[in-house]
């Protein structure tokens, strides 16, 4: 009787770690999300602290950008994802427009794929800047000097595999860390024109990917 007895308490042993390790493999699962171009892992929650508060992100989606030479060869640039607090999304409106407008604290996180210099990204920035400026009609009045504390501080040398992130705060705040080093500018308006300029219609990336983890229920 106590050689079953040991034996079925073996096997209870055995039958109570098969789900412990199911759920630790799903958690683990969970952890991270694969973007489809490159297959390169991203987490799925971004946590920071600010102003005594830990704000906990979700994953909206994530994009992998290449820039194709005139011999058609593909040079990887770099790579977002996109963080965002929990809101409902409206099933029948602009996903894009509601990411940009909806007052939760969001972050991008942009790694580059490549080194590049400060005066090069000086260049692209103003490029992609001034693109959005004629495509949205944006009043620059209101930015300006938001645009110049942002191109002062993020035009910097980069190496591959650096990584910026860019928050945006309900009250306003964007806030920039690079390299260690964090910048805050207190312009809405830029926070907003920044948002836009990825999830706009004239999104130098492809914006689906970076809300493709969204769900409407």
């Amino acid at each position: 009787m106590r050689y079953v007895s040991l034996l079925t308490l073996a096997a209870a042993m055995i039958w109570g770690l098969g789900p412990l390790s199911d759920a630790t493999a799903q958690q683990k699962e969970e952890a991270t999300f694969i973007e489809l171009v490159s297959q390169k892992e991203f987490p799925v929650k971004a946590t920071f602290s600010m102003d005594d508060t830990t704000y906990e992100l979700t994953a909206t989606g994530a994009v992998f950008v290449e820039r194709e030479t005139p011999d058609g060869d593909k040079i990887p640039m770099y790579s977002i994802v996109h963080y965002m607090a929990d809101f409902k999304p409206d099933p029948f409106g602009d996903i894009y427009e509601q990411v940009i407008h909806e007052k939760v604290p969001k972050q991008l996180n942009l790694e580059f794929i490549r080194d590049m210099k400060k005066e090069r990204l000086h260049i692209v920035i103003n490029r992609m800047f001034q693109k959005a400026i004629r495509n949205y009609e944006i009043d620059t009045t209101r930015i300006r000097n938001a645009m110049q504390e942002f191109i002062r501080f993020f035009a910097r040398d980069y190496t591959k595999g650096e990584t910026s992130i860019f928050r945006w705060m309900p009250d306003g705040r964007f806030i920039i860390v690079a390299q260690g080093q964090e910048k805050v500018i207190r312009s809405a308006s830029f926070g907003a024109f920044f948002w836009r300029v990825w999830f706009g219609l004239m999104s130098p990336v492809d914006r689906g990917s970076l809300v493709s983890r969204i769900t409407f229920y």
